[in-house]
């Protein structure tokens, strides 16, 4: 059999490569060192969709592709019946500290992130009980 591709590493990403190049009719072989795959650092996943909040404007790639990664990413779970939850990521701002939540908001508005809710203490507390803050975002 003749290769014209070998990944090495059968990660998240690894996976994903070579699920593609497969796709496009590319000889591809993967490898990995594990017995199976995602045991090595995609076991140890934080299992974080990034938004794209807090990269700015100097990094607009990042931010771009944190926005677009996260929209293709829940599409692909929803079109294949892949279980997933939408938990969300509470953000808060201590007492005087909202002007800081409103920067953040900005910025995620620039980078395209429009599904952001402003909360009050009260929203943060029925939330999250043990956190106190003057104000949140999600």
């Amino acid at each position: 059999m003749r290769l014209d591709t070998v990944v090495v590493g059968g990660g998240v990403i690894g996976l994903a490569v070579a699920r593609e190049l497969a796709r496009r009719g590319v000889a591809t072989a993967l490898l990995e060192r594990h017995s199976r795959c995602g045991e090595g650092i995609t076991s140890r996943n934080s299992e974080v969709l990034h938004a794209g909040l807090y990269y700015g404007d100097d990094l607009p790639r990042k931010r771009r592709c944190c926005v677009r990664g996260k929209r293709l990413l829940y599409e692909y779970c929803e079109d294949r019946g892949v279980a997933h939850r939408r938990l969300g990521k509470i953000i808060v701002a201590p007492p005087g500290g909202e002007a800081g939540l409103d920067a953040i908001a900005e910025q995620g508005a620039r980078a395209g992130v429009l599904d952001l809710e402003k909360l009050t203490a009260a929203d943060v507390a029925s939330l999250e009980p043990e956190v106190v803050g003057a104000a949140g975002l999600l």
